[in-house]
């Protein structure tokens, strides 16, 4: 063990969820759903897709006060890590909102125009 570190034992349930997050992680699931996100590039990792590797139910590690905090430490950690979400309906959404942003300042513009031109 190196020097100043402090190796913490993992139990059973929770060393099946480093398992699954490593292998997530080096994008070699062993779930068939997951292996086919991996091949499309749409593997996201969360504790849902952690869960779903290690055969485990989500609420392990899917909320504050979870069972194995560690875990769900690690999975955010990772989740911080992996920058903005640019998915179809992500940048879709983004598009549309600034769009009507975009209509609302026309129409302001043209009743300023209207309202100087009476």
């Amino acid at each position: 063990m190196p020097k100043g570190r402090l190796e913490i034992v993992k139990t059973g349930i929770e060393k099946e969820l480093f398992d699954a997050l490593e292998r997530l992680k080096a994008g070699i699931p062993k779930q068939p759903d997951l292996q086919k996100k991996v091949r499309l590039k749409r593997l996201r990792i969360n504790a849902t897709t952690v869960a779903r590797e290690a055969g485990r139910a989500r609420t392990l590690i899917g909320h504050d006060g979870c069972a194995y905090p560690r875990v769900r430490a690690a999975i955010k950690a990772l989740e911080d890590r992996s920058g903005p979400v640019t998915s179809f309906e992500d940048v879709n959404r983004k598009l549309r909102e600034e769009n009507a942003d975009l209509r609302k300042t026309i129409k302001v513009s043209m009743s300023q125009v209207a309202a100087v031109l009476r």
